[in-house]
């Protein structure tokens, strides 16, 4: 997906998607504490053996380099334009923390490690392309721009999604005397809000190239981020399995959907797209399973030992089969 950025939601903390700040590690880092002056000793009671403080997995603070750091990337790479502001690196739930961020060469590292196969193909080169298709355009500042152009996308072309897009994007954009350029691409982020689309009709935006149905999902979505259904401030708290449980209500939008939003727009490190043909394919190619695509809980127990970082196996099998997305 192409990068961009909302001034909608610019009340939220400016965060490097990647990179963890003192404050937002606040939720896991031990806060010293001063130390008491040692009680006098009874001469009745016997000496009592203090045992001393482990700290647990959920005080432990991690030394991690992340996406946009030059050691990582092995490069002086700039952030996008766009960084994302939605999601912070750290989620809580229920306590838990939630670190969504990680190290692209970790990554790659680990996925040669425990898949031989993996460990013959991969090259320095797909870790640098992975890198600049995937880390410096992930952008999770306007939810509601991302799922509405993925419903757009959704069963047609790549070509003829852009152009459908950029049509949508014109009949708003015009009215607000926006100048658009003749084919939308990554440099060009504004987009129309839920409540602009809301005064169109499903026969308004089907002159764009939508079809009726694909329309009723857009203005259904356009609606539900009205109502509040759907809190663009409130996802950044959310699990993966919450965020689809919420977007899958939308109607259109199904468990493919919600992935590449997981996948390509939030950059969450272990999605596994099930239900996609081609990472299907992808699998079915890398585990010599010949013409014998695998079902969704086959795919999850050949790909286990890709975790934590399913989403960059899950991009690898696309490469395998020479399939572009709409991000490459």
């Amino acid at each position: 997906m192409l990068p961009r950025k909302s001034p909608r939601i610019s009340k939220l903390p400016k965060t490097n998607y990647y990179a963890k700040t003192e404050i937002q590690n606040k939720t896991s880092v031990a806060t010293p504490k001063r130390k008491r002056a040692a009680p006098k000793k009874s001469l009745l009671e016997p000496e009592k053996k203090v045992a001393k403080h482990k700290p647990t997995a959920a005080t432990t603070v991690t030394d991690k380099k992340h996406a946009y750091t030059a050691e990582n990337t092995g490069k002086d790479l700039a952030p996008p334009a766009a960084a994302p502001s939605v999601a912070d690196p750290i989620d809580v739930v229920d306590k838990v923390a939630v670190d969504r961020s990680f190290d692209v060469h970790e990554a790659f590292a680990h996925l040669k490690k425990v898949d031989k196969k993996l460990n013959k193909l991969i090259t320095n080169d797909d870790i640098e392309e992975f890198i600049k298709r995937r880390v410096q355009q992930t952008d999770s500042s306007n939810p509601f721009r991302d799922l509405a152009s993925s419903i757009i996308y959704q069963q047609i072309s790549g070509k003829v999604a852009q152009a459908i897009r950029t049509r949508f994007v014109k009949l708003f954009a015009e009215e607000q005397k926006i100048k658009v350029p003749e084919v939308i691409t990554g440099h060009f982020s504004w987009f129309p809000t839920a409540e602009m689309v809301l005064k169109k009709t499903p026969e308004e935006l089907r002159t764009v190239g939508l079809s009726n149905r694909k329309a009723q999902y857009i203005l259904d979505l356009s609606q539900k981020f009205k109502d509040n259904h759907i809190d663009a401030d409130k996802l950044h708290k959310m699990t993966d399995d919450e965020i689809r449980e919420l977007l899958i209500q939308v109607k259109g939008i199904g468990h493919w959907t919600v992935d590449m939003y997981l996948m390509m727009d939030l950059g969450h490190p272990d999605i596994l797209p099930t239900t996609d043909l081609g990472i299907r394919k992808g699998v079915a190619k890398h585990f010599g399973l010949k013409n014998n695509l695998p079902l969704p809980d086959q795919m999850e127990k050949l790909t286990d030992h890709w975790r934590p970082y399913r989403s960059v196996g899950s991009w690898y099998m696309w490469r395998l089969l020479d399939i572009k997305t709409a991000a490459d």
